[in-house]
Parts: C-alpha cells; structure tokens; sequence
C-alpha cells in the first residue's frame, strides 16, 4: 500500500467514525446494504465512464442522463403509480 492509499484509508476511516458517533443508525445494517448498493450502481456508471474517456472520447452527457432517469423515474413513481 503506498502513502497517499494509506492516508485516503485513515480519512475514510475517521469520517466512518465522527459520523457513527453522531448518528447512531449509521452502523446498521439496512444503511450499509443501502450505502453499498448505491456504491455499486455508481461504480457500474464510472467504469463505464473511464471507458469512454480511455478510449479518446470526452463524454459528459452521462451525469446529465443519469439525473433525467432520476427525475423521471420519481414521476413515474408518485403521478403515475408505476410501482
């Protein structure tokens, strides 16, 4: 592990930390389900991402997609009844 890997693991660990500490339910374990569920979906987006940016090709309107499905998705849910 390099330095700057170690420091990036202290950080993550002491802000994991301060905020367990502020609320509790932070540790449970639907958050954490949730929170790596979220983590995988964005990680799916930013491979796919760093592939299009590898291959010489600057791709931006993929933040701006991802947000449209989001918004159109919540007017699905609450107009439409779309379960």
């Amino acid at each position: 592990m390099h330095k700057k890997d170690l420091g990036l693991a202290v950080l993550i660990l002491v802000v994991g930390g301060v905020v367990a500490m502020i609320n509790p339910r932070f540790l449970s374990p639907v958050n954490l389900a949730n929170t790596a569920n979220l983590i995988g979906l964005f990680g799916i987006f930013s491979i796919a991402e760093a592939f299009v940016i590898v291959t010489a090709g600057i791709e931006l309107s993929v933040g701006s997609v991802i947000a449209l499905m989001g918004v159109i998705f919540v007017d699905l849910i609450i107009n439409q009844g779309v379960p």
